[in-house]
């Protein structure tokens, strides 16, 4: 049995016991893995991006509407620590007026 095979195995298996829970896919198979966890009743939370082309996140998107599964995008820096206290600081009104904010995020 395969790596991906006995996944799908486990995921169908955890889809029967607990119903709407949130399955999130790794980024590399994301429209694969989101169509599984779609068929099998489970809400998606994927990271950006959604997927590689659109036709890819037409795919998804039709299959959990088919469901009636919920598919979410989500970014994770919007919880870094590091940027939240950047909010912080900023809605603090210790740097004045925002007028322009401008962001790089590297490796």
């Amino acid at each position: 049995m395969g790596f991906w095979q006995s996944r799908n195995d486990r995921l169908r298996t955890e889809a029967r016991k607990a119903r709407g829970k949130r399955a999130r896919p790794p980024g590399c198979i994301l429209d694969s893995q989101t169509v599984r966890s779609a068929e099998h009743g489970v809400h998606v939370l994927c990271e950006k991006p959604m997927a590689v082309t659109e036709a890819e996140c037409r795919q998804m998107i039709q299959a959990c509407r088919r469901r009636e599964v919920k598919l979410m995008i989500a970014y994770r820096l919007h919880f870094e620590e590091a940027n939240l206290k950047a909010v912080e600081i900023v809605n603090s009104g210790k740097l004045g007026q925002p007028r322009l904010f401008e962001s790089l995020f590297s490796m």
